[in-house]
Parts: C-alpha cells; sequence; structure tokens
C-alpha cells in the first residue's frame, strides 16, 4: 500500500497519510479520519488512489473514507503525534525539494511585475495622510 501511495501526488498523499487504514473486505478499503473535514478533503481525491491501487493489484478496488470519532472516547489517551500539515488546493505539486533552483538575478520587483502585467498604468504617490 505505502509504495501505492508513494507513487500519487502529494495531495493524495497527504491527505490519505492523516487517515488511519482500519479495514480490507470484499474490494474495500477504509481509511478512518478523527473527523469530517480531513475525510471530505480525502474523498475528493479517493478516486486517485482507487485507480493506482486498482492497477497494482490488477483488480477493481473501492475506498470508503469515514469518520470515526470513537478514537478520541473512553480509556487511556495516547499523545498524538503532530500531523503533517495538508496542502491546500491552491498549492501545487513541486516535487522533491531536492530538485528545486533558485531564482536567477533576473527576477523583476513587484512593482515591475505589475506595470508589465497592466501595459500604460501609471505609478502615482499615495494621498498625504488627512488625519
Amino acid at each position: 500500500m505505502g509504495e501505492v501511495l508513494d507513487s500519487l501526488n502529494q495531495k493524495v498523499r497527504a491527505r490519505f497519510r492523516q487517515g488511519r487504514l482500519t479495514d480490507v473486505t470484499n474490494n474495500v478499503i477504509t481509511f478512518a479520519y478523527p473527523s469530517a473535514l480531513p475525510a471530505d478533503r480525502a474523498a475528493e481525491v479517493k478516486l486517485e488512489l482507487e485507480n493506482a491501487l486498482g492497477q497494482h493489484l490488477k483488480s477493481a478496488v473501492s475506498v470508503a473514507v469515514i469518520v470515526d470519532a470513537s478514537r478520541s472516547g473512553g480509556g487511556a489517551r495516547r499523545p498524538r503525534s503532530p500531523q503533517p500539515k495538508a496542502p491546500s488546493d491552491s498549492e501545487e505539486d513541486i516535487g522533491p525539494v531536492s530538485e528545486l533552483t533558485d531564482a536567477d538575478d533576473s527576477s523583476n520587483s513587484m512593482v515591475e511585475r505589475l506595470t508589465q502585467a497592466f501595459p500604460g498604468a501609471k505609478l502615482v504617490d499615495p494621498p498625504p495622510d488627512l488625519t
């Protein structure tokens, strides 16, 4: 399971690593989450995991995402280790950090980029403080 998950994009990996594999019955793999928010986010991308597992196992597989609030109730509680922050939908998968390169010196300032984006725009000084 780990190698299949590792082959998927960062969003899918992060969302399913937050869950807990609880059951495998009749080609249905169930992941449990402590609350609705991470469960909903995992459900959004479960098709990608189902497709990858299906190809790996050469059989149709379904992924069920459930909320299991019972993890927080009753008995002695073990301290939970911090979970990695799940990337937001606006973040894109940039790949391994070791492969990133620094921007070169030709990068423009924010003002230069804005004036390039809006040709004909004029820069004006802000009005004086009226207080």
